[in-house]
């Protein structure tokens, strides 16, 4: 079973010194110390900040942490930090399959870092920075004269197809000939933060454009719910908008 949390941090400022109280709704539990989760959990914020007893909204960022609190991280959900330029309540994160713990910071203008709890779940199938057994390295080449798409797998180049199969851990790189700068455009989804098998909330990659796209692993762990579940729409764009053919991503 998972989890939906909402942590409201109330942050108030008084002649200079900055407190926060944390706490989860809707049933006002305080968070203090390490806030355990489960893979699959939906987490999200909600930051009331008092200046002077007088509520004031705030933009504010949320930026995630390794266990030494200096590396960034985007193993645990996907992504290295959220901004909420228009203050209140964060978009969702979803816990993933991790076993792991992290360290996070909330920011605002004019006040700074508030503060910088930790995080953990020990129920996930993989752990942090491990090599994935029986990972594929897709290199796929687009050939923009000719608008051909062809991916190489153990040194075998193959037509690609109207839909690849894909697998957690396998990783792809992309280039065009002749040499032009690229990205990889998903097409973008509503339902589910995962729009693209190698980053939440990320449909566009590169930026700015590059070619080649260095290999990006697939990190996407299939674990939410939607219409679609793990299917991924995408062409190749150059800056001057010419695309490729559309194909499709799928996790399997």
């Amino acid at each position: 079973m998972t989890n939906n949390y909402l942590i409201i941090v109330n942050v108030s400022s008084t002649n200079g010194k900055i407190s926060y109280k944390l706490s989860t709704y809707p049933d006002s539990q305080p968070v203090s110390g390490t806030m355990n989760v489960t893979p699959g959990d939906s987490l999200s914020w909600h930051v009331q900040v008092g200046i002077g007893g007088v509520p004031v909204p705030l933009p504010y960022t949320i930026a995630f942490f390794e266990p030494n609190g200096k590396t960034p991280d985007t193993e645990f959900f996907g992504v290295s930090s959220v901004s909420v330029p228009a203050g209140g309540t964060s978009p969702s994160l979803h816990v993933r399959p991790l076993q792991s713990s992290i360290k996070y910071s909330i920011s605002a203008p004019g006040i700074g870092i508030i503060f910088d709890p930790v995080i953990q779940t020990g129920d996930g199938m993989i752990y942090r920075n491990k090599d994935i057994a029986g990972s594929n390295s897709y290199a796929v080449t687009w050939n923009i004269n000719t608008n051909d798409m062809s991916y190489s797998l153990d040194g075998v180049v193959q037509p690609f197809p109207p839909t690849l199969q894909i697998k957690y851990g396998d990783t792809m790189s992309f280039t065009a000939t002749p040499s032009t700068a690229i990205q990889i455009v998903f097409t973008w989804d509503q339902v589910t933060n995962w729009v693209s098998p190698f980053l939440q909330r990320t449909n566009v990659m590169p930026t700015p454009a590059a070619n080649p796209i260095a290999a990006m692993q697939v990190k996407d762990p299939g674990d939410h719910y939607a219409a679609n579940h793990g299917v991924f729409p995408f062409v190749l764009q150059t800056a001057n908008g010419t695309q490729s053919n559309s194909f499709n991503l799928t996790l399997v």
